[in-house]
């Protein structure tokens, strides 16, 4: 059965943001898993350093997958060196600001058509 997610987790500053989100979008996707939002990056101190890092990439990404996906997902996250902290927690409601998530996503999709075609 398919259950909502939400996958946040905290990047590395060395590397770009948006080719690790792409990297966790695609890894979500391999797992059949449907995304249906996607906040943006924001840059920001960490509290403590975590693996002598002070900075870090903070980004979350809610999506539709089965349990078992979900548990392949988590263990393929740990093997990925840019990120440093992520966390899985499964929700029962959508966030209010969807759309603007769903609308983010939206105009990411025809960005990478347009620059296919």
């Amino acid at each position: 059965m398919r259950k909502l997610y939400d996958l946040t987790y905290w990047s590395r500053i060395s590397f770009d943001p948006e080719e690790v989100e792409n990297e966790v979008l695609e890894l979500i996707k391999n797992f059949q898993g449907e995304i249906v939002g996607v906040s943006g990056s924001q840059k920001k101190q960490l509290a403590y350093p975590v693996e002598r890092e002070t900075y870090g990439y903070l980004n979350s990404v809610y999506f539709y997958a089965d349990t078992q996906k979900v548990e392949k997902i988590n263990f393929e996250l740990k093997k990925f060196k840019e990120i440093l902290r992520f966390l899985i927690i499964k929700r029962k409601v959508l966030p209010k600001t969807l759309s603007f998530l769903k609308n983010k996503l939206e105009s990411k999709e025809e960005l990478s058509i347009k620059t296919e075609e």
